[in-house]
């Protein structure tokens, strides 16, 4: 099954919308980032050697969740040119994946929808395409398509034009 996970931390947002839209449309899990508690790593090392000290929060369990899955669609806000701290907390904390090295022979199709409110920047989305690139393999997952929605502030904003946007870009897509 497909999981939808909102990686933004705010409740009726333009992310949340977009993404429960998605799953009406396309079906799958809607998974919020913002309801599970994750600490963020502290730069200890100590995943290199084995297990996050910090084990005990949700992190583990959310990763367990998007393993499962068979495809994944992130949708997210940009904020300051990046995702919001909580899903960088999140993503670092996959450090003891890193670590241990393991990709699956087989990575599973991940798509990225990135929501900015400001309409312009050449570089706007590619941090957050970088770092996703990066990290999803350790989770089984390839990224695919990132479509970039730009001057899309608030819900109202998700107009014709940005859904015409997003549809076209996924299309096909898993």
């Amino acid at each position: 099954m497909e999981v939808v996970l909102n990686l933004s931390p705010h409740r009726g947002g333009t992310s949340e919308t977009l993404a429960q839209r998605l799953v009406q449309e396309r079906g799958g899990r809607l998974v919020q980032l913002r309801d599970f508690a994750v600490r963020p790593c502290t730069g200890c090392g100590v995943c290199q050697e084995g297990e996050c000290p910090l084990a005990g929060d949700d992190a583990e369990t959310l990763f367990g969740e998007i393993c499962q899955a068979s495809s994944l669609l992130l949708v997210a806000p940009v904020y300051f040119y990046h995702l919001p701290a909580q899903a960088k907390a999140w993503i670092d904390r996959a450090q003891p994946r890193y670590w241990a090295g393991v990709v699956p022979n087989e990575l599973r199709p991940a798509a990225a929808v990135l929501v900015a409110g400001r309409p312009r920047g050449a570089e706007l989305f590619s941090g957050i395409e970088r770092t996703l690139r990066f990290f999803l393999p350790y989770l089984g997952f390839v990224l695919g398509p990132v479509v970039g929605l730009r001057g899309v502030e608030t819900p109202a904003d998700l107009g014709a034009s940005a859904w015409r946007q997003l549809q076209a870009s996924l299309s096909g897509w898993p």
